[in-house]
């Protein structure tokens, strides 16, 4: 069976604890962050070819958007939780698809386009120093990693379970 296609048709990008703060009008893009787990070379004395293994740790995540015009709710140094949104729909059914991402980090770039007064500009944004990042389509749990708990989940699957209990914590 042919897996869905679906196709991005809305975005908004939002204060996740505030509410009316939506910008799906004035938002030209976002980014949602790759996850990209970090890793290990190992280069054994007898062996044939290094091995990069991959720890249950991830690289830094970082995220943007960029918006027609000035928006200075998003100014560099804010720190908040943000609601990634999206709308995709299936071209089988024509059903609409949420696509969600929450992250918590804090803006540490804006960038203005140059200014062209026959062109609408507009500013880009991005987001680091993340700490929770959640991505969820449909409903359901694609990721979930949060620093301060120590936990990063795919499809609902803990991958640092085991080293928490090593721990003891």
């Amino acid at each position: 069976m042919a897996k869905d296609f679906l196709v991005l048709h809305s975005v908004d990008v939002r204060r996740a604890e505030v509410s009316g703060s939506g910008r799906a009008t004035i938002i030209s893009k976002m980014v949602i962050p790759s996850i990209k787990f970090k890793t290990t070379t190992r280069s054994a004395g007898g062996g044939v070819m290094d091995i990069d293994y991959m720890q249950p740790r991830l690289q830094p995540i970082e995220c943007g958007l960029m918006v027609h015009g000035i928006d200075t709710d998003l100014m560099p140094g804010m720190r908040d939780r943000w609601t990634f949104a999206g709308a995709l729909r299936n071209v089988k059914t024509g059903a609409s698809v949420a696509l969600r991402c929450e992250i918590e980090g804090a803006i540490v770039e804006w960038s203005p386009d140059e200014a062209d007064p026959a062109q609408f500009n507009g500013c880009n944004h991005s987001i680091k120093e993340v700490i929770h990042f959640e991505l969820s389509l449909d409903g359901q749990e694609i990721w979930y990693v949060d620093e301060l708990e120590g936990e990063i989940r795919s499809k609902g699957v803990s991958l640092t379970a085991a080293d928490r209990r090593a721990l003891g914590v």
